[in-house]
């Protein structure tokens, strides 16, 4: 089995922005998938815990006007009378505030949730993303022990490098997933795009890969002599016509494991190397 190192992104991004809102109890995709798709329950199981506490509160409340108005009838005096009766009042108007807000406190109280769930209804694209990405993590993960898979890698440069290829300037690069072995090193992009939205792409995820293997290229130039064969690959989970780019390949979930184990790379990484580019790659990300 190989090394996983990371997570991927689209997941982090969904849990982070879903604790932000204060759900904290959110470990993985397949709970974001269930407090999206199991939203109207969880609502109503907040608002009964909510109707319950100020119930309770209420319950009190009567329970504490009771027993003041029985020490009342104890009480001698203008003083002791004139204290028990605003001890009265005091809970009676605590306890009428309380019924007169109860609504509008547990819609409050739960608006947390309501605003949750707008961010997910807004980042759907990245649910689709997150379930892509989390498929392609447990494909590779299947690979022999010798490989290393990391996932969610960003690579950052002090000043820009010039991509000649488009004549743009690169800063920094994210790429899903970077797979180091035996057989080479293999920069992975993950897509679970429709042929619809791949056709009407103004960025590809092929020139995306591509520019990421620029900023790999001269991040790995810049600390070692070797050029180890690096291959560029766009997964896409969904059936989608091919699109052909220069040395990028696109492949489907069911080929990218083969196709990996399958290279016979130039130059590949010895078993010491594959170690050391693995530890080079966790200093730099």
């Amino acid at each position: 089995m190989a090394r996983i190192i990371g997570h991927s992104d689209c997941t982090t991004m969904l849990k982070e922005g879903l604790k932000s809102h204060g759900i904290n109890n959110i470990r993985d995709l397949k709970d974001v998938k269930q407090f999206h798709n199991k939203f109207n329950d969880i609502l109503e199981i907040a608002k009964q815990q909510e109707k319950n506490i100020l119930d309770n509160e209420i319950n009190s409340l009567n329970d504490k006007t009771t027993l003041l108005s029985e020490k009342l009838g104890e009480k001698k005096g203008r003083l002791g009378r004139g204290i028990a009766k605003a001890k009265i009042s005091h809970t009676v108007h605590k306890k009428k505030k309380i019924e007169k807000n109860y609504d509008s406190t547990i819609e409050n109280n739960v608006n947390y949730l309501y605003q949750a769930n707008k961010f997910l209804k807004n980042k759907l694209k990245f649910i689709y993303g997150a379930e892509g990405e989390e498929k392609v993590i447990y494909e590779l993960s299947n690979l022999p022990d010798i490989y290393y898979v990391f996932n969610e890698v960003f690579l950052y440069f002090n000043r820009a490098i010039f991509w000649k290829k488009y004549a743009e300037w690169i800063k920094s690069s994210q790429i899903d997933h970077i797979v180091i072995g035996p057989t080479g090193i293999f920069l992975i992009e993950t897509k679970n795009w429709t042929a619809k939205t791949l056709r009407n792409a103004e960025y590809t995820p092929h020139k995306q890969i591509d520019r990421a293997g620029t900023a790999f290229y001269v991040k790995l130039a810049q600390s070692y002599y070797k050029k180890y064969t690096t291959y560029k690959i766009v997964v896409m989970l969904q059936p989608v016509p091919l699109y052909r780019y220069e040395y990028v390949k696109q492949l489907t979930l069911r080929e990218l494991n083969n196709y990996i184990l399958s290279r016979q790379p130039r130059i590949a990484p010895s078993p010491e190397e594959i170690e050391q580019l693995a530890n080079w790659l966790i200093r730099i990300a």
